[in-house]
């Protein structure tokens, strides 16, 4: 697993600073630390050298910032993850030109990405209210199957070799917003085939069996 801190404002680097404090605090223990990414706005190397600072291991930048290929560039050198986020094959061209070894993209786009480049899914889980997926329906045998998780299974078909799921945890003091994220973390580790329950029973749809890995903070997570 990864954890994603937006730290386009004052208070998100604050937070990314804890998270960063936090999870050393699991060196030597099991389960390890979980790698923290810097996510959020971001489109200069100063901002590059200042989430170095922060101590992350990553960092989610856009390919169509104009210094994208300097902070891809910055990363490198500085011995962070460059996640690349590119939208189309002119972008994934350029990312991978610049020495890009992970990339964002779509599941259209997944299949144009070279084999030796890691790709990783960026998941809207917030595409319908949390609560949906915790109602008790008359007869949960007959309630659809949830938008995010069909989502969910559709990127795992496409064969990436991550899945990143944005927005699960908006606030981690609230016990919906924890629970929330467990969930998708379960379904998008999950290879076991099934049909979609509510979380009283947490049967996965999809099969899974992402490509195999390249070396990276991300891996973990398939």
């Amino acid at each position: 697993s990864v954890l994603l801190v937006d730290c386009s404002t004052a208070a998100g680097k604050t937070d990314c600073e804890e998270a960063v404090k936090e999870q050393q605090t699991a060196k030597g223990g099991f389960p390890g630390p979980v790698p923290v990414v810097r996510s959020g706005s971001i489109s200069s190397v100063d901002e590059i050298a200042e989430a170095k600072a922060l101590g992350v291991e990553g960092v989610l930048l856009c390919m169509s910032e104009s210094a994208a290929e300097d902070m891809i560039a910055a990363c490198g050198v500085l011995g962070m993850e460059a996640i690349v986020k590119v939208t189309s094959p002119d972008e994934l061209d350029k990312a991978v030109a610049a020495g890009a070894k992970l990339v964002a993209c779509d599941a259209a786009l997944r299949q144009s990405v070279p084999t030796d480049i890691g790709t990783v899914a960026l998941l809207d889980s917030r595409v319908e209210e949390p609560a949906s997926l915790f109602a008790k329906p008359d007869d949960e045998d007959t309630a659809p199957t949830p938008q995010v998780i069909v989502a969910m299974t559709q990127l795992k078909d496409a064969k990436f070799n991550a899945i990143i799921a944005m927005d699960a945890l908006q606030k981690a003091h609230v016990a919906l917003d924890r629970t929330f994220t467990t969930f998708l973390l379960e379904q998008v580790a999950s290879k076991q085939s099934g049909k979609f329950s509510k979380l009283t029973r947490t049967t996965a749809l999809g099969g899974g069996n992402p490509l195999s890995s390249p070396d990276g903070i991300l891996y973990e997570v398939q």
